[in-house]
């Protein structure tokens, strides 16, 4: 019983045992198959970058062998067989199979996505090209999984062959039978080693084919054979090479040594290892190689030596080194001005950015110098637009000669240069700088025979002062130059502490012009307007003030700038139009005689339904409202809404002024259209009637048009009582001016009101 038991135990063991041999010999075909249909696949992806319609069918077909050996290997075993395989060790191996699946149909979807019609015309990480590099990549990985599953093959071998030892040495009396059984067992397993021997010649056959350098070695790491793509590739033949390591080969000064260490690193540790690298054939041409060194071993699992496989790139290299070399002209030309060649405005703030992050630059202060020619615009015009350009190439040559290493000078746009100064440089030697560019811009230059002069305004600004940073130094080098230019152009300005403080007034009026509006901060002051013949006081005219709790009163030259970019002077002179209402209405229920008011408003308050409401509404019982319109709203130029706007405040009971008379081009017709009450003659006639003839003689000829139009004649700027007297007598109704008071608060107005009464009755 126990020899039978023995037998049956010995015979099932060598049974299994050889049963399980051949299976593991067919997974050995099947993974030998796959790898020649992964590296097939691979050869077609790096040969053609751009994947067309036939590549792709034929990538298809092999994609198709590779999974279908895959599946073979996953499905071909039963469940019983499988935990068998996990118990012998090579469990992993079934998982590198759905894997390979899994990458395979992975590298399927990326040939769907690569002949899509939408592909053809993407760029970026979607175009054709870049989708075939990632294609390259996975078949690599296809690749990674065949090699990765070989060893385990070898593990079930070796560990079947150990049982199957055992069982014939179970015992001494079954050994006849085992011998037997064994027999036809060697039998089977020689006839299926010859015909995967048949199958090896038939894939060596297959190996010699490929277009990829192969290079085998042995134990020692000096090559034992090589295929005829070797041979083609670097020029030497089979005898020439072995003997050689595959390294020894390369032959480019070119290589990174670093590379070559872990070549060299990667072989005595028996890993794979890929790089790209440069080599040099036999007859001295360079070429770039793509290298995969892998180790491989017998079916007892001792190392064999390695497996290096190159590919041919250089033609990927030259295109990537093309695209890098037309990447850099681009980015070249977007960061510098077509005309001059100098850095434009990306390239400064690319650079002020990199001063303000660098640990080395951005504690050292920067100093930035605008520059803004003048009469630029007159070369332009005159000469035309070459001769602008050529003074502009000049300008260039000019700042680039002067500047430093370390320093930027840049074109940021028409006529508009910058210099952006080492780092260290102060205000000082900014302003040093700026006055030598100067000099030479000022000097003549000579364009085809004729001499061309322009000048220049600068701006200094620096963050060494502490007035600025580098978020703001460019807005105070501008603010620089604007006083510059302000200041009669052609000469240099520093951005001081007083420009410093007039430029933080501005940063902050548009939000205090907004919370005055919220808390009536703007107050009227009023200057009294008097009868010419007996100067009695016949009307005020009410000018806005607007007191800020930062600055103080503030004039309208000031603020309305700002406010008329804000869309809010209509606001604002609604908001002095009821206050100055309220105080006069106080003022005529104290017994003060004033009977006209008069308010400067413009075009779009004129055209505003709403204002002749406003004034019905907020003008007292008793009190004349006179609008002054500048003369340069001409009647003849606006629309209907203008129109219906006058008659709609002449309806109200409200005058109608012409205001600055004299200073624009009204005409004639305009007047006669506009039918105004009264006519105010400009301030900057008036103040030169007494001493100028000619002036004398114009403001005479206004007066005569005013009286024939039978319009009541306003003089402002009356300075003295000469001025007065003279009016008086060129046939002028009523005068304004210092002569009789200055623009005041309600309180003044009372006040100076108070005295006239005063001394009018003394004089009575």
């Amino acid at each position: 019983m126990a020899f039978a038991l023995m037998l049956t135990v010995s015979t099932a063991i060598s049974f299994i045992g050889y049963r399980y041999l051949n299976v593991a010999s067919e997974f050995r075909e099947r993974n030998f198959n796959h790898l020649v249909a992964s590296q097939n696949i691979l050869d077609v992806a790096r040969k053609n970058p751009i994947m067309r319609s036939s590549q792709a069918a034929e990538l298809e077909s092999l994609l198709q062998t590779a999974q279908a050996e895959a599946v073979w290997c996953r499905d071909t075993l039963s469940p019983f067989e499988k935990r068998l395989f996990a118990w012998l060790g090579a469990g992993p191996a079934l998982q590198i199979c759905d894997d390979n699946i899994l990458h395979v149909a992975a590298a399927q979807a990326l040939i769907d996505q690569i002949i899509a019609p939408e592909t053809i015309s993407a760029v970026g990480p979607d175009s054709a090209f870049a989708l075939g590099l990632r294609f390259a990549d996975a078949a690599e990985v296809i690749i990674e999984d065949s090699e990765a599953f070989q060893p385990y093959v070898s593990i079930i071998e070796d560990r079947i062959t150990r049982y199957v030892r055992v069982g014939t040495a179970s015992g001494g009396i079954a050994l006849a039978l085992i011998f037997l059984f064994l027999a036809r067992q060697t039998i089977l397993s020689l006839r299926a080693q010859n015909r995967t021997k048949a199958v090896l010649i038939e894939k060596a056959a297959v190996a010699e084919s490929v277009n990829d350098s192969i290079a085998v070695t042995g134990p020692d790491g000096v090559i034992t054979w090589v295929n005829p793509a070797f041979e083609r590739l670097t020029g030497s033949t089979l005898d020439e090479v072995v003997g050689k390591t595959p390294i020894e080969l390369l032959g480019s000064d070119q290589m990174n040594p670093k590379d070559f260490d872990d070549l060299k690193e990667a072989i005595a540790a028996r890993r794979t290892i890929r790089r790209d690298i440069p080599s040099q054939n036999k007859s001295g041409d360079d070429y770039w190689i793509r290298m995969s060194i892998s180790p491989y071993f017998g079916i007892a699992g001792e190392y064999r030596g390695y497996i290096s496989v190159s590919t041919d790139i250089s033609n990927l290299v030259k295109q990537q080194q093309e695209l890098e070399s037309t990447k850099n002209e681009v980015e070249h030309q977007a960061l510098h001005d077509p005309l001059t060649g100098l850095p434009n405005r990306r390239a400064l703030d690319q650079e002020l950015h990199r001063r303000g992050t660098d640990k080395k630059d951005s504690g050292a202060g920067a100093t930035l110098v605008r520059i803004d020619l003048d009469q630029f615009k007159y070369v332009n015009d005159t000469l035309g637009h070459a001769a602008g350009d050529f003074v502009l190439v000049d300008v260039a040559k000019t700042l680039s000669k002067l500047s430093r290493a370390q320093d930027l000078p840049a074109r940021i746009g028409g006529d508009e240069f910058v210099v952006l100064l080492a780092p260290g440089t102060s205000l000082q030697e900014g302003e040093e700088f700026a006055l030598r560019a100067l000099r030479h811009i000022q000097e003549p230059i000579d364009y085809l025979g004729k001499q061309l002069r322009v000048g220049a305004s600068f701006g200094v600004a620096s963050t060494l002062d502490g007035l600025l940073d580098d978020s703001t130094l460019n807005v105070g080098a501008d603010a620089a130059l604007y006083e510059a230019k302000e200041s009669g152009r052609n000469q240099v300005q520093l951005y001081s502490p007083l420009l410093h403080e007039n430029l933080q007034t501005r940063r902050s009026m548009p939000e205090g012009l907004k919370e005055a509006l919220e808390q009536d901060d703007f107050e009227p002051h009023y200057q009294i307007q008097v009868d010419a013949q007996t100067h009695e006081v016949v009307g005020v005219e009410m000018l806005g003030r607007w007191h800020s709790p930062r600055q103080g009163v503030v004039m309208p030259d000031k603020f309305l700038p700002v406010a008329q970019r804000l869309a809010i002077v209509d606001n604002i002179d609604v908001a002095l139009f009821k206050r100055a209402m309220r105080e006069l209405e106080q003022l005529l229920d104290e017994g003060f005689g004033l009977h006209r008011a008069s308010f400067n408003v413009t075009a779009a308050r004129i055209e505003d339904v709403k204002t002749a409401q406003t004034v019905v509404e907020n003008r007292p019982p008793g009190l004349k409202v006179a609008f002054e319109i500048l003369e340069s709203v001409l009647i003849e130029d606006q629309g209907d809404h203008f129109r219906f706007g006058l008659d709609a405040l002449r309806e109200a009971g409200v005058a109608i002024e012409i205001d600055d008379f004299g200073s624009g081009h009204a005409s004639i017709v305009g007047l006669m259209q506009l039918r105004p009450d009264a006519m105010k003659i400009d301030r900057r006639l008036i103040s030169s009637v007494v001493d100028d003839a000619i002036c004398r003689e114009v403001v005479q000829s206004i007066m005569n048009i005013a009286h024939a139009t039978q319009l009541t004649v306003v003089a402002e700027g009356v300075e003295t009582m000469e001025h007065a007297d003279l009016l008086r007598d060129m046939g002028c109704h009523t005068l304004q001016g210092y002569a009789f008071s200055k623009p005041v608060p309600l309180d003044g107005l009372r006040d100076l009101l108070s005295r006239r009464a005063g001394s009018a009755m003394k004089s009575a």
